[in-house]
């Protein structure tokens, strides 16, 4: 039997674990890398911020060394996502992807809404961090 699986990137927020759908992911950069502007331009590239703590309603500390900022793109749209820590990559079983809850879709049009709802974040619910996991660390 096949077992259908996503590759999802682990970060923090908060004490909140998120997954994000890893082949959106274009990049992660350290804090001296994104610089101080609000959008990141990567290649020729212009990534809007993207607050999804905020959006979580989850409280962050991004002033941490692991602070890192996930570019993010759907084809269209283009994000800039700051994380408290990344985790790692895994595999997980689809049937274990929850997608956030309705409570979390957008009702104005601005450039995060547009770009959060144009892919699925998934709540790690299943996720657990072992530090005997073997998921590739990210710098």
């Amino acid at each position: 039997m096949l077992v259908e699986t996503a590759s999802l990137l682990v970060v923090r927020l908060g004490g909140s674990y998120v997954a994000l759908p890893a082949d959106g992911v274009r990049g992660v950069l350290t804090q001296e890398e994104a610089g101080n502007e609000p959008a990141v331009t990567v290649a020729g590239t212009v990534y809007q911020p993207v607050d999804l703590a905020q959006r979580l309603s989850v409280a962050v500390n991004l002033s941490g060394l692991e602070m890192r900022t996930v570019l993010y793109s759907t084809g269209r749209s283009h994000g800039a996502i700051c994380v408290e820590k990344l985790v790692g990559l895994t595999d997980v079983e689809r049937k274990d992807c929850l997608p956030l809850p309705p409570q979390f879709q957008c009702t104005t049009a601005s450039t995060a809404c547009k770009f959060l709802s144009a892919f699925r974040i998934y709540c790690a619910t299943s996720f657990s961090p072992n530090p005997h996991a073997r998921m590739p660390p990210l710098s």
